[in-house]
């Protein structure tokens, strides 16, 4: 069995920091789901040969997030399963509110912390399910993929 990737090892550190901040810190804890997500989305772009699709040249004007961002449409796309790009755009918006104060929908008018910190569990847990959904859709989408490889062959 081969090793898992430096992305893994990284998305299971976060996701543990997140499930341990969420009292004390809930705001990292979002965004520590969110950064769990990313790096689950770079491990699967790595196992199947597609990392290099999410390097931004240093002259882009595109960032890494929108390009990951249309990397998980594609997947999406490919598993036909809609609910992967929701649930990895649901944990981008949360994260931008928690670290900015601000996204598409929202404008915080208190910090943070007071607003995640106002999350119960049943909040937490509706947020780590995303992160899960995130995990099954690239395992759907990582077997589709060997299958279709072996087809090749």
């Amino acid at each position: 069995m081969t090793e898992p990737s430096i992305y893994l090892l990284q998305a299971k550190a976060n996701e543990e920091s997140a499930k341990m901040s969420q009292k004390e810190f809930p705001e990292w804890a979002i965004i520590m789901y969110f950064y769990a997500a990313l790096h689950l989305i770079n491990d699967y772009a790595l196992e199947v040969n597609q990392i290099d699709i999410l390097k931004v040249d240093e002259d882009s004007k595109t960032s890494q997030h929108y390009l990951r961002r249309g990397y998980v449409k594609s997947i999406s796309n490919y598993i036909n399963c809609q609910d992967l790009q929701a649930s990895y755009n649901f944990l981008f918006n949360e994260s931008l509110l928690a670290r900015y104060l601000v996204n598409k929908n929202d404008i915080l008018e208190c910090s943070a912390r007071e607003y995640y910190g106002q999350y119960t569990d049943k909040d937490f847990l509706q947020i780590s399910d995303k992160l899960e959904k995130i995990k099954i859709r690239l395992e759907q989408a990582r077997k589709k993929y060997k299958a279709d490889e072996s087809r090749k062959n």
